[in-house]
């Protein structure tokens, strides 16, 4: 196990995945190889029964024994395999988010330009459609954010109750490496709440001045007529 957990460690997404497949295809062969021994076995002891074989030489004992001995390490090969295979899912579910959180910063950084720049109109309609645009942006924002971070938070939950500890890389583990782009991502999603609140109180600024200038519009025409 502690060999397969230096290769995780060191393979990217895709290194990954063709090691589970490996490893699928190495369970199968094996556990395939053990139970064609097992059913050759149980079929000879079998046809040594039916004959009464008279165990002089101890040999039906022997294959009683053997029978055993194999079922027993099959038993053994499933649970070392479906621990391999665990380990190896984990660390798989780890580079994903490593990939998403790294997708997502990088949208979080377009649509931090974005916000800094503020679109503002002097008619009424356009304005309240800036404010819906803008209200709709940040929405996708949320949710795009709370996807990543809930996705990241179950993966921390599973390293944390996995009963042992995984590298990420060669120097931080698993855990340790989740944090951080959690911390990260929330840290980048404080940052733009506040950027789109300042985008938001000038969009209304702008809706407010519009309806202002359509009221004194409105109290001119009165006045003239």
């Amino acid at each position: 196990v502690s060999t397969d957990e230096t290769m995780l460690s060191q393979e990217n997404l895709e290194g990954i995945e063709r090691l589970l497949q490996q490893y699928r295809e190495q369970q199968d062969n094996t556990l395939k190889g053990c139970m064609q021994t097992i059913a050759q076995g149980e079929a000879l002891l079998q046809e040594m029964r039916s004959l009464e074989y008279s165990d002089t030489t101890g040999s039906l004992s022997a294959l009683e024994a053997s029978l055993e001995k194999l079922s027993k390490q099959k038993v053994e090969l499933e649970e070392l395999w479906s621990a391999r295979k665990f380990r190896a899912d984990l660390i798989l579910r780890l580079r994903y988010f490593e990939r998403d959180s790294m997708e997502l910063s990088s949208q979080l950084e377009i649509w931090s330009e974005e916000l800094q720049h503020a679109d503002l109109s002097r008619d009424y309609q356009k304005a309240e459609q800036l404010i819906r645009m803008h209200n709709e942006s940040v929405s996708d924002i949320q949710n795009a954010t709370y996807e990543v971070l809930e996705q990241g938070q179950e993966l921390l939950q599973l390293f944390e109750s996995a009963g042992f500890i995984s590298m990420a890389d060669a120097t931080h583990t698993a855990q340790a490496r989740i944090e951080y782009l959690l911390n990260f991502l929330r840290e980048r999603e404080i940052d733009l709440e506040e950027l789109s609140e300042a985008k938001r109180a000038k969009l209304e600024q702008a809706v407010q001045l519009c309806q202002f200038q359509n009221d004194a519009n409105q109290v001119i025409s009165w006045i003239r007529n």
